[in-house]
């Protein structure tokens, strides 16, 4: 069972790969929704750094569901997303 776990995780992550360099976020974000067995936070970092919009906003999203709250408002105030930060969606502010 393990060597199939570990298999659909590097699929994923070769997918999720392939989606960053052909700069297709909604692709990956459907990807990421429907598949949750690859290193989220791996990915978060990776994204956090992209030079498009929707990928830092992907990162953002993926901190968020590992409850890396500060990391994701952070990304979130730098990048000017208000509407998505956490701290508004929860609430807090």
């Amino acid at each position: 069972m393990l060597c199939l776990l570990l298999y659909w995780q590097t699929v994923n992550e070769a997918l999720n790969n392939l989606l960053i360099e052909e700069e297709d976020h909604q692709g990956l974000r459907a990807s990421i929704e429907a598949f949750d067995n690859f290193d989220n936070i791996g990915l978060a970092q990776k994204l956090e750094k992209h030079e498009l919009l929707e990928f830092r906003r992907i990162a953002a999203y993926l901190y968020k569901g590992n409850n890396r709250w500060k990391q994701s408002v952070e990304l979130c105030k730098r990048d000017k997303l208000y509407k998505v930060c956490p701290i508004v969606h929860c609430g807090c502010v």
